[in-house]
């Protein structure tokens, strides 16, 4: 190659030269974008499995909690269930049984006696008989239990569960909305004095009572069995959600005028604003009691 073929050849070594130089540097962005990437990848890949710890971690928490409080929630019960054992219970009434978790924590807490549970909601009334179906010893009838034979209108809460023959206070409902009415229903409404006869011949009787607000009139309508019903557990008011209801210190005035004393309590609904409004308390009648002609 001669000195002019050199000289004319320079320019396209020089753009070679170029070309290569760009091509290393499009290599070396491309190479430094696919470091970056990796790396993404990798956090993206630690964060996913970080959440992953967190979601399964939480899951945990959740399970563990809520096992904590099961466990806690069944504590008064297997207290009630030592009692009613040292009594010789054989039959428990559930009163206002909602869909059935009364009857439920009595059977977790090892009663394996006979449970009659009355449910007035037609739609909560379906989910108990759901609940005992499996169960030989449970049954449950669609009625409301109160001081007169007959028929009578509930309210229907939001919530269902706090459904009740009398109407809600205003100061209940602001601090628990989901108490409010949203409707009514018209159910047949029995005596326990003229039920109980027709449905058991059981003498040493358990009575459960969780009728938001009515549990008195469910009592007055007893009178005739109270010879028969050892211990009662009601619902009861710090302060009365319900016009007319009785409140905590009249209930359990009432109670031991029927001869029955508390041996049980435990707290019940605490609002939002973290006041206990309601607690549990088992009554039962002492040796020397007598029921009331």
């Amino acid at each position: 190659m001669d000195w002019i073929d050199l000289a004319r050849s320079i320019p396209a070594i020089r753009r070679l030269h170029d070309e290569r130089n760009k091509l290393k540097v499009k290599l070396r962005a491309a190479l430094e974008d696919l470091r970056k990437s990796r790396e993404t990848l990798k956090s993206v890949r630690t964060e996913y499995a970080l959440a992953e710890k967190r979601n399964t971690s939480k899951q945990k928490l959740r399970s563990v909690t809520e096992e904590l409080g099961r466990i806690k929630a069944m504590r008064p019960f297997s207290r009630l269930h030592e009692h009613l054992n040292r009594r010789g219970i054989d039959l428990a009434l559930d009163v206002g049984a909602s869909t059935g978790q009364h009857g439920w924590a009595l059977r977790a807490s090892g009663f394996g006696g006979e449970i009659i549970s009355f449910k007035p909601l037609t739609d909560a009334f379906a989910e108990l008989e759901k609940a005992c179906s499996g169960d030989e010893r449970w049954s449950c009838y669609r009625c409301g239990l109160g001081a007169a034979d007959g028929e009578d209108t509930i309210n229907i809460s939001g919530n269902s569960y706090s459904s009740s023959f009398l109407p809600v206070g205003d100061w209940a409902t602001e601090a628990e909305p989901g108490i409010t009415f949203v409707g009514q229903e018209t159910t047949p409404m029995r005596r326990l004095d003229t039920l109980v006869p027709e449905l058991t011949s059981a003498k040493r009787l358990f009575l459960m009572i969780d009728a938001q607000g009515f549990e008195r009139s469910v009592l007055e309508g007893a009178v005739d069995v109270l010879d028969r019903i050892d211990a009662v557990q009601l619902e009861l008011q710090c302060r009365a959600s319900y016009e007319g209801q009785s409140d905590l210190s009249d209930m359990i005035d009432f109670m031991r005028t029927l001869g029955l004393e508390p041996i049980l309590l435990w707290p019940g609904w605490t609002d939002q604003m973290g006041f206990l409004r309601e607690i549990d308390v088992v009554f039962a009648r002492s040796a020397d009691s007598q029921c009331p002609e």
